[in-house]
């Protein structure tokens, strides 16, 4: 792990200088044996997910008669997970910052990124409407490398400081992200990740709570912050309404920005309830097993994800400021060094490496475990990993 290429923030003292093999029961491991149809394997697979997931956090399954992407498509809907969220309508991974591939109505190419670049361990969160599971699939591994990293989240949060949990708990944290137009991105675009127009973007920002601005040279910044208690519920209009929402700075300046296009819709009711920050807490409460547990994007999130680390971006020079992706605290101030380095540390000291062998299928409670991607190398086939995520 520490001194890496190509891994955020790799050069980091603290980090581990390895990461651990995988145990015992982390990921619990099933071998598949018998003469079933795909449909088949899924309604065992279901069976064995209900049972043991929240037990295990990550399960790991081997031998299913899997051969490409439309297997995997096929095994995923007879396992019966809700494959969309509830506003499937206006996404699907929609406006995530890095790349990705639809290849059928319930799978994705897990990450089209470049395959030196480890993709650190994390949740899968707001963009995607925090799916309940992550599921996996590798058709074709790394010759070098390419692991998943699998991080458990009941041993990160316990791990970490007191402190630094309780201030992300009163503050929540901003996460911002921003796209260049497409006639000046080397990397994404707004064009291609959220929508390829301004009128159809703003219509999908402005319905997911999100705020937004758009650069002088076309390029798009929105934000939200997720997190804080006091702005779940609130009354409209009045001194309640101005109690019960904090000022939101522009994530770029940290100052009032009152004019700012594209702010919250106002709404006639008298309370108005904001699932989206109500429902993406830095910690959450495990519907199944009542655990709290550590579940957000602070590091995966930051700036660093990108900078110094992702091959399109190890030689930005200092000053430059336009990363895809960028936190802060909820009320706008930068998060400190030593709480990124922490929060980094203590997540890459509870992760195991997971190698990979065609066929394999890892799913994860996306609550309770962390997955990634480590970089690969070498000068074979690239490494062919397809997702696809489930709801309750």
């Amino acid at each position: 792990i520490r001194g890496r290429p190509f891994l955020p923030d790799g050069a980091n003292p603290r980090f581990p200088e390895f990461m651990a093999s995988a145990r015992e029961e982390f990921p619990k491991v099933f071998s598949a044996q018998g003469d079933l149809s795909i449909p088949e394997w899924g309604g065992v697979t279901r069976e064995l997910m209900d049972e043991y997931l929240h037990q295990y956090g990550v399960i790991l399954l081997r031998g299913l008669p899997l051969q490409g992407s439309a297997d995997f498509g096929l095994f995923m809907k007879a396992v019966g997970w809700r494959l969309k969220d509830k506003t499937a309508y206006l996404r699907a991974i929609q406006a995530r910052s890095m790349t990705s591939t639809v290849v059928n109505d319930a799978v994705r190419t897990a990450s089209d990124d470049h395959r030196n670049y480890t993709i650190e361990p994390h949740n899968e969160f707001h963009t995607v409407g925090c799916p309940r599971y992550i599921t996996l699939y590798c058709e074709t591994p790394a010759e070098e490398g390419g692991e998943w990293p699998t991080g458990d989240s009941r041993a990160i949060l316990a791990q970490l400081d007191p402190e630094v949990v309780a201030k992300f708990e009163r503050l929540g944290a901003r996460y911002t992200v921003f796209y260049e137009h497409k006639d000046n991105a080397f990397y994404n675009c707004w064009q291609g990740n959220v929508a390829p127009t301004k009128e159809a973007c703003e219509k999908y920002l402005k319905a997911l709570n999100y705020e937004f601005k758009w650069h002088e040279d076309g390029a798009l910044s929105y934000w939200q912050v997720l997190g804080w208690p006091s702005a779940t519920t609130w009354t409209t209009g009045g001194a309640s309404h101005a109690a019960g929402r904090r000022p939101r700075p522009d994530p770029v300046g940290h100052t009032a920005v009152p004019n700012i296009t594209g702010t919250r819709p106002s709404s006639s009711a008298a309370h108005h309830h904001d699932e989206r920050t109500d429902n993406f807490p830095a910690i959450r409460v495990h519907p199944k097993t009542g655990e709290r547990v550590w579940f957000n994007q602070i590091h995966a999130h930051h700036e660093t994800f990108y900078k110094g680390a992702h091959p399109l971006f190890v030689d930005k020079p200092a000053e430059f400021d336009r990363y895809p992706v960028h936190t802060t605290y909820g009320d706008g101030t930068p998060m400190e060094r030593e709480v990124l380095d922490h929060i980094r540390e203590v997540i890459w000291k509870n992760c195991v490496a997971v190698p990979t062998q065609a066929g394999d299928v890892i799913v994860y409670d996306n609550w309770l475990a962390k997955h990634g991607r480590m970089g690969s190398f070498g000068d074979g086939p690239a490494r062919k990993v397809y997702v696809s995520v489930g709801f309750d």
